[in-house]
C-alpha cells in the first residue's frame, strides 16, 4: 500500500459524580472527539470491489478512507448508462 501520513487531534473529558440523586447510585459522564486526516503518499492499484473486471487507481494524496472518491466514477458511469457525470 505504500506510505501514509496521518495527523490529528484527540480530546476527551469525563466526570464522575458519586451519589448524584441518592446514596446508592453513581453517575459517570464522558465526551470524546477525534479529528484525523490521513492520506496515501504513494499511488497504487487495487481490486475494485464494485466491479472485479476493473482495477482502481489510488492516487497519491488521496484521503483515507477513500472508498467514495476512488469508486465514484465507476458507479456513476454504470448507473447513468455509460456517461460519466
Amino acid at each position: 500500500m505504500g506510505q501514509t501520513r496521518r495527523y490529528g487531534v484527540e480530546a476527551g473529558v469525563n466526570s464522575f459524580i458519586p451519589a448524584l440523586f441518592s446514596s446508592i447510585d453513581d453517575w459517570s459522564f464522558a465526551a470524546n472527539y477525534t479529528y484525523l486526516n490521513a492520506r496515501y503518499l504513494d499511488s497504487f492499484i487495487i481490486q475494485n470491489p464494485l466491479n472485479n473486471d476493473v482495477a482502481a487507481q489510488v492516487g497519491a494524496a488521496t484521503k483515507i478512507p477513500a472508498y467514495r472518491s476512488i469508486f465514484s466514477k465507476h458507479r456513476s458511469a454504470s448507473s447513468s448508462g455509460g456517461a460519466c457525470r
